[in-house]
């Protein structure tokens, strides 16, 4: 009797295994499609006409940072509850500066996330932004900094969750604003 069950005990170890195998690989391939389509959702989201009013604004913005017309802290004060009387800077089509540079920060909330949640690739998200987001990353960063220290004076402010996910896109472009900031000295 062990004889007779001894190759059906070893096909059904083996259609078990087959099986596990073909469930984790089929896991696998729709976590990395998913990263995929969420990677190509935001770097479409990036690159369309809508945002580009966005950076079109930011860009203004960061050259009235640089000139000296328009000081970080006064921007910053805009992005915190209570803030402080802020720069919401002209408008540029239905928004002002302030308005472009806070969808920006929901942009890179949405890339922040889609990285914690692992839906996010890496590499491809880092070759389709790196040398874009450069003229805008400065800005963006040099404005957390600023929010970060008007919260920390400020009892009972909390600091919002964008300023640390600008911290984290900037590592996932490898980054490093805080050393080599260009507007480090605009400030």
């Amino acid at each position: 009797m062990l004889v007779t069950l001894q190759p059906f005990a070893i096909a059904a170890f083996g259609a078990f295994f087959g099986a596990l195998v073909a469930l984790f690989t089929t896991m696998w391939r729709e976590a990395r499609q998913r990263r995929k389509s969420k990677t190509q959702a935001l770097i479409d989201e990036y690159f369309s006409s809508g945002f580009l009013q966005h950076r079109i604004a930011l860009s203004g913005l960061r050259r009235k940072v640089l000139s000296g017309e328009v000081k970080v802290d006064q921007t910053a004060g805009g992005y915190w509850y209570p803030g402080i009387d802020f720069y919401r800077g002209e408008n540029i089509g239905a928004l002002n500066e302030h308005q472009h540079l806070e969808f920006f920060h929901g942009f890179l909330v949405r890339n922040a996330l889609a990285n914690q949640s692992k839906e996010l690739d890496l590499k491809e998200i880092s070759c389709a932004l790196k040398t874009s987001y450069l003229w805008h990353g400065d800005l963006c960063n040099s404005v957390a900094q600023h929010v970060r220290t008007q919260v920390v004076g400020s009892p009972g402010a909390e600091l919002p969750y964008w300023v640390d996910a600008i911290e984290q896109v900037n590592k996932i472009l490898h980054y490093d604003f805080k050393s080599k900031g260009m507007l480090a000295n605009s400030v």
